[in-house]
């Protein structure tokens, strides 16, 4: 019975994990990302079940780009479901202490409700993390969880997912954890597949022609206008600026959001070509020369080839995202190859069992 935790980076996915086996390396701590690859570890329950929970990177990762982070959620799904392993749920993580819904939070539950799909909402638990113990802090949280029900979580619910809260606790972790077990054998023999595995393996499209990776391309469009404005402002403050302590900043500033944009930019061309030649001519081009005449696309670069008798853990990610820059030069690979190039390992076993509290209480984590 596998379960996946997801949510933004910083939510508190890895700690969740380690809380409910006891075993604590590599916990992050404050909002850099500990996860930057899908890992996970085997419990064992008491009564005989157990439980593989995946932990996957979130995104605004701050090593891997949304991109990167997509490419390696959508292989590992893809490969689950060719190999009839059946996700029985998933934890949706969001930090209680985020004073509003907006940016980063908004932009990763739109993109988890598109991986996921409608139909697959009835498995999932909104688990809500950070929680204060007393005080006023805690009425404001109790406000804001009320909130997201009502506002942001409302369709979710309204198709079956429910609420719970992470306390930094063994108990609650287990508590959610058995809450998805038995619903798993009330099931019984119903299944139920995500949006974006039906898509990548039963539709056979490719990653950019996903809702998750069109969802994706908006938000990156979006980022690109955004920088390119700021990038233009700071240029026009750079010119009037006769301080040299001033020109200094805006100098490092302008050379942090060039890189960015280039990142996202990259990102675009493997999400759609066409319209990033466009995009680019349009945001080099003086404002005068600017025109709202159609511009001539790039040519889309042909399908990468695919071997259609790669097995399981030779499948290579490149097959979705392979596309060739303007001037015929690959683009530069990811943090381990091929952007999305990790394979996951299925079952990272903890041994501590030696370190649990009784057997009529938490499961346990076991070696195989």
């Amino acid at each position: 019975m596998a379960t996946s935790v997801m949510g933004p980076t910083g939510a508190g996915k890895s700690t969740f994990i380690q809380t409910a086996t006891g075993h604590t390396d590599g916990v992050g701590h404050g909002l850099e990302s500990c996860t930057s690859d899908v890992s996970a570890v085997r419990m064992n329950f008491p009564d005989g079940r157990d439980v593989v929970l995946v932990d996957t990177p979130g995104f605004d990762d701050t090593k891997l780009s949304d991109l990167e982070v997509l490419n390696i959620i959508a292989k590992w799904l893809k490969d689950a479901r060719q190999d009839s392993l059946e996700l029985s749920g998933i934890l949706y993580l969001h930090r209680i202490s985020d004073n509003r819904m907006a940016g980063t939070p908004l932009k990763n539950l739109g993109m988890f409700k598109k991986l996921c799909g409608d139909t697959f909402f009835e498995r999932v638990i909104l688990t809500t993390t950070m929680w204060p113990e007393i005080g006023d802090e805690l009425k404001a949280c109790e406000s804001r969880e009320r909130e997201l029900r009502k506002e942001y979580w409302v369709d979710m619910i309204g198709r079956g997912s429910t609420t719970m809260r992470f306390e930094n606790t063994p108990e609650t972790a287990w508590n959610i954890l058995n809450s998805i077990i038995d619903a798993e054998f009330g099931r019984r023999f119903d299944s139920a597949v995500l949006k974006i595995q039906e898509e990548l393996v039963d539709q056979g499209k490719k990653l950019p022609k996903t809702e998750a990776g069109i969802q994706l391309h908006g938000f990156i469009e979006e980022l690109v206008e955004k920088q390119n404005d700021i990038l233009r402002r700071l240029r026009e403050e750079l010119g009037q600026a006769g301080d040299a302590v001033v020109v200094e900043a805006l100098l490092t500033d302008l050379g942090q959001l060039r890189k960015q944009r280039e990142q996202a930019m990259k990102d675009m061309r493997q999400l759609n070509p066409t319209l990033l030649g466009k995009l680019r001519r349009i945001f080099t081009l003086p404002p005068r020369a600017r025109s709202s005449k159609p511009t001539v696309p790039l040519k889309s670069p042909g399908p990468a080839s695919t071997n259609p008798g790669e097995q399981h853990g030779q499948t290579r990610s490149s097959e979705s995202w392979d596309m060739p820059d303007t001037d015929g030069k690959p683009l530069p690979a990811g943090p381990s190859g091929a952007p999305g190039d990790q394979s996951p390992s299925m079952v990272d076993v903890v041994d501590n069992r030696n370190s649990r509290p009784p057997l009529d209480t938490p499961p346990e984590t076991v070696s195989s």
